[in-house]
């Protein structure tokens, strides 16, 4: 055999390393996908679901009301849902509820722009908030059927005696905003969105993710100066999308690598710059950030290809699982000594295609991407108080 190599010469070589990265990349991807994990049902404690068209993406405010968006459409050829914002109170006692009815998620009516209640011009899919004196304002990914993406600006209006609804404010375009997935706002009117992959047909789409090709990025955007940039490239199909609680770090989930960065963030020009580079190895959706304490939730798809089938037909199983990441933001290098707790993991028959998890004071909302909403008690006090715990 030795021989017989050596006389293909340089050929040979280039074969051989070509195999090589062809092995290496089928290990990565097999083990990202989750292909030997055995997936068992666990919850943290108490748990009501609630049937929705999905529940992809999930602001938390601080008075503990939380948004999310509903209505994404993966598959073309299944119905259209129907969709929009909806509110879900966490501070009410949803599993001890005095009255007969649980109180559950309540779609949010959205006034000023008739197109956004139809399903033909908004798809929902990321969003983020901003408070300040002005007023909460929701950007909102829209993936509009006969335009390109834009995210919309709404005002959120709770206390309004007849009931809290969304206020449509002015639609945010450029060509650099397209194929968005996620976003986070780090200012009035500023923010960063990942752009989940480069190319804008549906099939090279689909061979960009097939090939795993590192083409995904992240973009700037001010609204005030109208400065567009790309500021981080090179990602395999960025996500989720969360900042530290004092905006010094922003955190990017690299679903197809199975990794989660953080960049440090410049002020001055809000530049990016990658610090460090986590292997999950699994694949990571959204991203959310305790303001009390900065540790990371993340939403995962522990085995994402079912996912393929699921799409297709939403009576598959489709298994879901939530990590509790406990990080030192007030480090340099806040993963340096980042501890991981498995809080919540469901073999898809009950729980389908988790993306999302958001926490507070020891309740648990867990989204989807196309049909379910889970919330839960979590009774004990987590096991990861902060990254020095043992």
């Amino acid at each position: 055999f030795r021989k017989r190599f050596e006389r293909m010469g340089v050929c040979g070589w280039l074969v051989f390393g070509l195999l090589a990265v062809v092995i290496s990349s089928s290990v990565k991807f097999y083990i990202t996908a989750g292909i030997f994990e055995h997936i068992f049902n666990h919850r943290p404690g108490k748990c009501i679901k609630f049937h929705m068209n999905g529940s992809e993406d999930i602001v938390l405010l601080p008075n503990g009301q939380a948004l999310i968006t509903s209505g994404l459409m993966i598959d073309p050829s299944l119905p259209r849902p129907d969709p929009g914002v909806y509110l879900f109170d966490m501070t009410s006692p949803v599993l001890s509820s005095p009255d007969k009815e649980t109180p559950g998620p309540r779609k949010l009516e959205i006034r000023g722009n008739s197109l956004l209640q139809r399903s033909y011009s908004f798809m929902p899919h990321g969003m983020g908030y901003w408070s300040s004196e002005k007023g909460i304002f929701l950007y909102v990914i829209n993936h509009r059927t006969e335009h390109k993406d834009a995210v919309e600006v709404l005002q959120y209006f709770p206390d309004d005696p007849r009931g809290p609804y969304l206020e449509y404010r002015r639609s945010i375009e450029h060509p650099l905003l397209y194929n968005m997935n996620n976003l986070q706002l780090v200012g009035e009117g500023e923010f960063y969105v990942t752009i989940d992959r480069f190319y804008q047909g549906n099939k090279l789409k689909e061979w960009e993710t097939f090939l795993r090709l590192p083409f995904s990025r992240v973009v700037y955007c001010n609204e005030k100066s109208g400065e567009v940039k790309i500021v981080a490239n090179g990602l395999s199909y960025a996500n989720g999308i969360a900042a530290s609680t004092d905006y010094r770090f922003v955190y990017v989930s690299n679903l197809l690598e199975g990794t989660l960065i953080a960049y440090a963030r410049k002020a001055e020009d809000n530049s990016l710059k990658e610090i460090q580079r986590i292997p999950v190895q699994m694949v990571i959706d959204n991203l959310f950030v305790d303001q009390d304490n900065g540790h990371l939730w993340l939403g995962v798809m522990p085995q994402p290809l079912k996912t393929l089938t699921y799409f297709r037909n939403l009576s598959e199983p489709c298994p879901s699982k939530v990590l509790h990441l406990a990080i030192d933001e007030s480090s340099d290098t806040p993963f340096s000594d980042y501890k991981v707790e498995q809080v919540l993991q469901d073999d898809g028959n009950y729980l389908k295609a988790s993306t999302v998890a958001v926490y507070h004071k020891n309740k648990l909302l867990v989204g989807t991407v196309m049909q379910d909403l889970l919330y839960c008690e979590v009774p004990h006090p987590l096991y990861i108080t902060s990254p020095s715990s043992n």
